[in-house]
């Protein structure tokens, strides 16, 4: 579950993809993710320089890629701050975390892609067994993303 918030964490972070345009692009980008189950998809929002909705696949615990329809985005982050926390008595995990973000690269019409900001996540956990009532994975990031796929 660790590695799945933590590509999580990392696709928001990630923040950047402009949709279907060439050329070069540089501006604000902010990136929110959301995943609603333990084993689902991790679906990624990017307003801004990117517009567009695609899905993160976390890489490693550091290393996240954002799959767009018209490319790839490739982030790198690192937690600041965070607090876990365990309610026994009615089985609620909580999980806050607060970082940095590096947007490391980018294929397609994001070719060129850097920039960076920072991210917050928040992932919550409901039930005793191996299988929780409720789950709730979210990431706010938000940064500056430069995309120059001219060269």
């Amino acid at each position: 579950m660790k590695r799945a918030l933590a590509g999580v964490v990392a696709a928001v972070a990630a923040v950047a993809v402009m949709s279907g345009s060439a050329g070069a692009a540089s501006g604000p980008n902010s990136v929110e993710l959301r995943q609603t189950s333990p084993t689902g998809k991790i679906t990624v929002v990017s307003v801004g320089v990117i517009n567009a909705v695609g899905r993160d696949v976390p890489l490693s615990d550091t290393t996240d890629k954002f799959v767009y329809p018209e490319g790839n985005i490739f982030v790198s982050h690192k937690a600041l701050d965070s607090d876990d926390s365990f309610k026994k008595d009615d089985c609620v995990t909580r999980h806050e975390e607060s970082g940095t973000y590096k947007v490391t690269g980018g294929t397609g019409d994001y070719r060129g892609a850097e920039g960076g900001g920072t991210y917050e996540a928040r992932f919550v956990s409901v039930g005793c067994g191996k299988h929780p009532e409720r789950f709730l994975f979210t990431v706010s990031a938000s940064g500056r993303l430069d995309i120059d796929n001219n060269g």
